[in-house]
């Protein structure tokens, strides 16, 4: 499929912490916006956001994914979409994940198919966690992954535990089941348009979206929120220097979505987009400048096993990107805080 340079792009969930950065960079990059959102409150902050982009940004309501043909009126000129709504991440009935989360997808790529034939490729915010299913070997072993895996864990343990399952196992299920729905509806129909999948890491950096308090916050931005109060969410010295998942800065997840568009080579791939592995400890060292910041063990990651890779490689050489820091991430996201009146610097 042609890439897209320019045009006019559909993004779902557009008030979400990624939504939101999708949207600015479209907006930045002189695509025009079209963005559906929960509730009016949500467009009309993002309609103020973004006022100095005119009549490039819009918004539609779209107040429940999984109603039918929710996104079915809303594709008339648009040329490509981006589709980044996404069901919270925690959730007692693995089904309250699942359903919005398959459903969400297909519901996007069939008003494409029937209604959207200007529309020339979907970009489709994933996760890693479709990617990542049974931990390391042992605590001394490094696991490497690539797009070339699958997570083949969370589905048939959410399957067998329902409710009971691990919550990092309901949420992966959803992304697993949702993506793999993705690829089937387009190898099973004549689409007139390609699809990619990002696969983002744990996404920090500083927040845009609507949200009024800490406590509102998006997951991961919520985790970064809680490790530098006091004490660091309760985590002892021993929890933050224990390398976690990988990390990469939400600006650099929005580029991946615009290069994704723009670049004709990257139709029908998957791109995991993360900047190595992170302990707590990093970021609370990051911040070490501000003095309202705990200190946790300084330590530099000196001599701990990261469990994970995610090899981000190929998001590089095909996608172009150039990942920043977990310094500027930590840094930009404090800020974030303090620019909202949530914290003292």
């Amino acid at each position: 499929m042609p890439a897209l340079s320019q045009g006019h792009i559909l993004v779902t969930g557009a008030a979400g912490f990624i939504g939101t950065w999708i949207t600015k960079t479209l907006l930045d990059n002189n695509y025009r916006v079209r963005g559906t959102v929960r509730l009016d409150s949500e467009g009309l902050y993002l309609q103020d956001l973004f006022q100095s982009f005119q009549d490039s940004f819009t918004y539609a309501i779209v107040e429940d994914v999984v109603i039918p043909g929710c996104f079915d009126d809303l594709l008339d000129g648009i040329d490509g979409v981006v589709h980044a709504a996404s069901p919270v991440a925690v959730a007692d009935d693995p089904q309250e994940l699942i359903r919005p989360a398959v459903q969400g997808t297909l519901g996007i790529l069939q008003a494409a198919f029937k209604h959207g034939p200007s529309v020339k490729r979907i970009v489709i915010t994933s996760s890693v966690g479709s990617i990542t299913g049974d931990p390391p070997p042992s605590d001394s072993e490094t696991q490497f992954l690539t797009e070339n895996d699958w997570n083949t864990v969370s589905v048939p343990e959410v399957e067998k535990k329902g409710a009971q399952a691990a919550q990092n196992h309901k949420y992966r299920a959803s992304k697993t089941l949702a993506e793999k729905a993705a690829w089937n509806f387009v190898k099973e129909n004549q689409v007139n348009f390609d699809i990619i999948t990002i696969h983002p890491v744990m996404v920090l950096g500083p927040i845009l979206q609507p949200c009024a308090a800490p406590e509102n916050l998006n997951l991961s931005v919520s985790e970064f929120w809680q490790t530098i109060q006091h004490p660091p969410n309760g985590r002892t010295d021993a929890e933050l220097v224990k390398y976690r998942s990988n990390f990469v800065d939400v600006r650099d997840v929005a580029a991946a979505h615009l290069e994704a568009l723009k670049r004709a080579e990257a139709g029908g791939e998957r791109f995991i987009v993360g900047n190595g592995p992170y302990a707590w400890q990093d970021v609370l060292d990051a911040l070490s400048s501000f003095p309202n910041i705990p200190r946790g063990q300084p330590f530099g990651g000196k001599g701990i096993t990261p469990p994970t890779i995610h090899d981000s490689s190929k998001s590089k050489k095909v996608l172009g990107l150039k990942y920043r820091p977990l310094e500027e991430s930590a840094n930009d996201t404090f800020l974030s805080f303090l620019n909202r009146g949530w914290i003292q610097g």
